[in-house]
């Protein structure tokens, strides 16, 4: 039911201790500076990113409804978690008031919820893929996984040329905009263009 990948060994230990070592030998002190005054409040570790399928589960507990990284959990690194949680947060107010009028409005909800939140999951998901690019990562590697690398440094290039590519880009890493709109056949035809290898030119 679970899929998962992750990246190489390089992480910090379980404890504190471990962690916060590791925190002060990162390239820059910023984030040690931020935490070596913190109270931790529980044990540190992030071993990789997990998809859990609960939509394929035949029976689920009435009642009851997992968000967040309970559902899917991202690699930090992308900052995305918080925001899909908060999203995902948003949606059972939504079908419970579409059910409104059900006898039962709980009678099926986690099927519901479940279907309803794959397109909120879909996009950092794919991000979170990208981790695939270092040959330590260890999971369920994408068919197409090349093709998307490509893609995607074809249309960084694009984007470090034209502003609007750049907006349009960030918009949807920061999950206001879906990534169908990076594929739209418009900017997809320009994209594959700088994706082709260059002409030789003539002796």
């Amino acid at each position: 039911m679970d899929r998962q990948h992750r990246r190489s060994d390089d992480a910090p230990a379980g404890d504190i201790e471990g962690f916060m070592a590791f925190a002060e030998g990162l390239r820059t002190s910023t984030l040690y500076d931020a935490i070596k005054t913190a109270t931790p409040v529980a044990r540190v570790s992030f071993p990789s990113s997990v998809r859990r399928h609960f939509e394929a589960l035949e029976r689920f507990p009435r009642g009851l409804i997992p968000i967040a990284d309970a559902f899917c959990r991202f690699n930090p690194t992308f900052g995305q978690g918080m925001t899909v949680a908060a999203q995902e947060a948003c949606v059972p107010d939504r079908l419970l008031d579409e059910r409104r009028g059900l006898a039962d409005p709980l009678d099926g909800l986690a099927q519901v919820f479940f279907a309803a939140i794959q397109g909120l999951l879909d996009a950092p998901w794919g991000v979170a893929e990208n981790d695939f690019i270092y040959p330590q990562t260890r999971g369920q590697r994408p068919a197409d996984f090349d093709r998307r690398v490509q893609y995607a440094i074809a249309l960084t290039r694009l984007a470090a040329e034209d502003p609007s590519v750049h907006k349009l880009l960030a918009e949807v890493n920061g999950l206001v905009k879906p990534p169908a709109v990076l594929r739209e056949q418009r900017l997809a035809d320009r994209v594959v263009r700088l994706m082709k290898p260059p002409v030789q030119a003539a002796d």
